[in-house]
């Protein structure tokens, strides 16, 4: 796992071994790390926690059951993480404290889940008031997702974000919480979009608009999403590009 700066472009380690490290993501005062971990001998998967001050890693609680995502609430004293529940195989919205054990279990408390949906990458708006997440339904011919936010204590209803026409995904706020964006394919290509949000009502306002126009089969976002991350400040986009090359070949003389 790799930090790089992007006022220097400077780029160091930030822990090389031999485990399997994933997702990783930033505390909101940039001193912390949550990722996942998993070590390539044991198979032992675990959520963990980096400290810069330390350089040290801390294990919080097993990952077995982490289906796609978490993110750190304003404080950084809890975060949010979608996990499966080994009972209904369906992903669900946990909250759990930064100072979790592994002899505890995650200590973390159920937030938001739906017996008929998978909720994947719970984000939190820079308020701590809600939480934007991606709601999978499987469909009679395929398996749709769309982006809901809710309040961050887990209670009340639902408010649709996207149309659930098409595919939505991963959502992430802006840093004054007034739009939120999410990877969506339309026209046959991943690109990022971004909806105005009413963060009062906690509704969306007016249509969804694209940020980016990839529209190359040769550049563009990897088509296996899992593989996809985005992140964002004031006045930069980080994301995930994928570029594919080919080439033609002509096999002569296979006569036998």
């Amino acid at each position: 796992m790799w930090k790089k700066s992007l006022e220097d472009n400077s780029l160091v380690p930030v822990i090389d071994d031999d485990q399997l490290r994933d997702n990783p993501r930033w505390s909101r005062d940039g001193q912390r790390l949550l990722y996942e971990r998993q070590n390539v001998r044991t198979q032992e998967d675990l959520l963990v926690l980096w400290t810069a001050e330390s350089g040290d890693e801390k294990p919080l609680c097993d990952a077995t059951n982490i289906a796609g995502g978490f993110d750190w609430l304003p404080d950084d004293r809890s975060f949010l993480v979608s996990e499966t529940d080994p009972h209904t195989n369906r992903a669900e919205i946990w909250q759990i404290p930064a100072n979790a054990t592994p002899n505890t279990g995650g200590g973390g408390r159920k937030l938001i889940s739906d017996p008929a949906r998978d909720l994947w990458h719970p984000n939190v708006s820079p308020d701590g008031r809600w939480i934007a997440f991606a709601a999978a339904r499987d469909s009679p011919t395929a398996l749709d997702s769309t982006v809901y936010v809710a309040p961050v204590s887990g209670g009340g209803r639902w408010t649709k974000i996207t149309d659930g026409k098409q595919w939505a995904d991963k959502p992430r706020w802006s840093p004054d919480g007034k739009i939120i964006y999410f990877v969506s394919r339309r026209a046959g290509f991943f690109n990022v979009w971004g909806i105005d949000f009413d963060r009062v009502r906690g509704t969306a306002v007016g249509e969804a608009f694209p940020v980016t126009g990839l529209d190359s089969p040769r550049v563009g976002m990897p088509q296996h999403l899992p593989s996809v991350d985005v992140s964002l400040d004031r006045n930069r986009l980080v994301l995930t590009i994928e570029e594919v090359s080919g080439n033609l070949w002509v096999l002569d003389n296979l006569t036998p």
